[in-house]
């Protein structure tokens, strides 16, 4: 429970980080971060650290416990254990290779959801002129498709995580595996033996196929999530100038320039020279 609390916590912080952040967004941050974008960051992608605080702690836990059932079940079923051992580890890397490919598919689900909700919401501020024109079918049909882009991406993600639901047939098979090797083998095991090993498997099969996979998984999209509300927090905040009390002008600028993006090579102004002094009025006129 305290690591699901510390991933509660977290996800609080990130919050108050994205809330402060929306309020420092300098101009050329604000046309870049859409508004769906940064719904999608604060419905989606900050779920991602109330799952990871609680599954963390499995990455080193489920090794540590693996071998400690490793060990009572050889102790039990002796060499046929490992028969039965090895076609479970065999499917680690299979679950880890999993857990990447979910990781890019994480990330289109995100990409696509946020391209859709930028797009709805141009619709929505432009309804009049869509309206006027007649353009509701064409611009429905253009929601649509990102759509079914979008739905696409979450029915792979999602097939994907049902094969970590494998486990329960895996279990099943490697308790047969070491049952039918020590029947193979020769060697004498009693019932007792038998009911304690399952236990044990069912045990190893928990931690090995369904917690380990899980964090592996749930780590996958914490990396995305944390990548994405990373790239938000350091974008460009507004520029903000000290102000002399000394200065007989109310607004100064020497040798100045402008222009519309911070990353743009082109200035849209340039040699920018004004001083606007205090308690006058100013007009600024032309194109």
């Amino acid at each position: 429970m305290a690591s699901y609390h510390m991933g509660l916590k977290m996800r609080v912080v990130c919050s108050s980080l994205i809330y402060n952040k929306i309020l420092k967004l300098s101009p050329s941050s604000i046309r870049k971060s859409t508004p769906g974008y940064i719904i999608n960051l604060l419905s989606g992608d900050i779920n991602a650290f109330e799952r990871v605080g609680f599954l963390l702690h499995m990455l080193w836990v489920c090794p540590l416990q693996a071998v400690l059932f490793l060990y009572l079940v050889w102790t039990k079923m002796g060499v046929a254990s490992t028969f039965g051992i090895g076609f479970m580890v065999m499917f680690i890397p299979v679950y880890v290779l999993l857990g990447s490919i979910l990781k890019k598919y994480r990330l289109k689900v995100s990409t696509r959801r946020d391209e859709r909700i930028r797009l709805t919401n141009e619709l929505i501020q432009g309804i009049n002129v869509i309206k006027m024109y007649a353009w509701e079918k064409p611009f429905a049909e253009i929601i649509s498709t990102f759509r079914k882009l979008e739905v696409d991406s979450m029915m792979k993600s999602t097939y994907l995580k049902g094969l970590f639901t494998f486990n329960e047939i895996l279990i099943a098979t490697s308790i047969f595996i070491t049952i039918i090797s020590s029947v193979l083998l020769n060697d004498a095991f009693e019932a007792t033996a038998v009911f304690i090993t399952m236990n044990l498997f069912f045990s190893l099969g928990l931690t090995v196929t369904t917690f380990f996979p899980l964090s592996i998984a749930v780590l996958a999209e914490f990396r995305v999530s944390l990548k994405r509300i990373s790239a938000f927090l350091q974008s460009q905040e507004i520029d903000f100038h000290t102000k002399s009390e000394d200065s007989e002008s109310a607004v100064a600028i020497t040798s100045g320039f402008a222009k519309w993006d911070e990353d743009g090579n082109r200035n849209t102004l340039t040699d920018i020279n004004i001083h606007i002094k205090k308690k006058s009025l100013t007009a600024l006129i032309g194109a």
